[in-house]
Parts: C-alpha cells; sequence; structure tokens
C-alpha cells in the first residue's frame, strides 16, 4: 500500500511540475516570448520544488505577429520541435506548446529522451505520417490526453497553456 501511495505522490508532484511550467508558459506568452527549444533540461527545480524556465537562448519576442521565422543552418533539437518548426522553420506560442507536450512527456517518463530508438532523421517523417509518442506507463489516459493534444498537427488546435492547466488540476483532484 505504501509504495502505491508513493506512486501517487509522484504523479501528483509531476502534475504540480506540468501546472508550473505552463504557468511560466503563460506569463512568458504575455510578454510575446517564443521560447523554441523548451525542453526538460531547460526546467530548473528550486527551493520547495518551484519549477523555473531557463536558457532561453534560442527565445524570441515576437513584437507584431506572434510568429517567428528562422532562416539558419544551425542545429536544432529535432525532438522537441513542432511539425511546423520542422517542416517550414516557423515558430509561435503554439509550436512552444507543442514543445511543452513534450516536456511533460519527458517528466512522465522520467526524464527519457523523446522518441526513444527512433534515429533523430526518421523522426520528421514519422510526425508527417500522424506517428506521435505513446503514453507513458505511470500516466494515466487523461495526462496522455493533455500531451497528444498538443501534438496536434493543425496549431490552432492545441490548447492554451490556460486549458492544460485546468486539466492537469482536474488530473490532481481525481488523484487526491
Amino acid at each position: 500500500m505504501s509504495s502505491l501511495s508513493n506512486q501517487y505522490e509522484v504523479i501528483a508532484e509531476f502534475i504540480r511540475f506540468g501546472t508550473q511550467i505552463a504557468n511560466g508558459l503563460i506569463f512568458l506568452e504575455e510578454k510575446e516570448c517564443v521560447i523554441r527549444t523548451l525542453a526538460a533540461k531547460n526546467i530548473q527545480i528550486g527551493h520547495n520544488a518551484v519549477c523555473k524556465i531557463s536558457d532561453l537562448g534560442f527565445s524570441t519576442t515576437v513584437m507584431t505577429s506572434n510568429k517567428f521565422e528562422i532562416y539558419t543552418s544551425g542545429r536544432l533539437p529535432l525532438r522537441w520541435m513542432a511539425l511546423e518548426s520542422l517542416l517550414d522553420c516557423f515558430y509561435t506560442t503554439k509550436s512552444d506548446t507543442w514543445c511543452y507536450g513534450i516536456v511533460l512527456w519527458e517528466i512522465f517518463n522520467y526524464g527519457d529522451t523523446p522518441y526513444p530508438g527512433m534515429d533523430a532523421g526518421d523522426i520528421l517523417y514519422e510526425l508527417q505520417q500522424g506517428y506521435r509518442m505513446s503514453k507513458p506507463s505511470n500516466c494515466d489516459d487523461s495526462i496522455y490526453n493533455v500531451m497528444f493534444d498538443c501534438w496536434k498537427q493543425d496549431p490552432s488546435s492545441r490548447p492554451c497553456y490556460q486549458e492544460i492547466i485546468r486539466q492537469l488540476n482536474n488530473n490532481e483532484q481525481s488523484e487526491s
């Protein structure tokens, strides 16, 4: 019984992490900042298990149209990028939402690398064919649905961060 209780505590902590990160993304979105490279390795966990988004080196402020196009041949973190970013070098807060779904997947997989067993070169093709990562083993359907919604092909169909927080909070309350 104790291990089951510990598992619920871990999952509740993961949900709190996801909620805090989404709140950070709301703040950055209000500042018109597109992150472009959100990954679990860019989340710092501080005092009282407070999550903070760090390493905003690839971020950009988008003042007018809330979108950003990049024309560079530099190396990019393919495993975390949204489909439209991979295809068209196009970044918006909705491409950040895709990255958030990847981060949530990383959290519930204890930091595993996204798209396990896949070569980076195969990821784009698979995503274009509709592939999405499977549900983490310690994650219930409602949390996975949040991840999956973040990975919708049409960026305008991805949830806003307030909706994500609402869904995560509903799940956390049902876990209690």
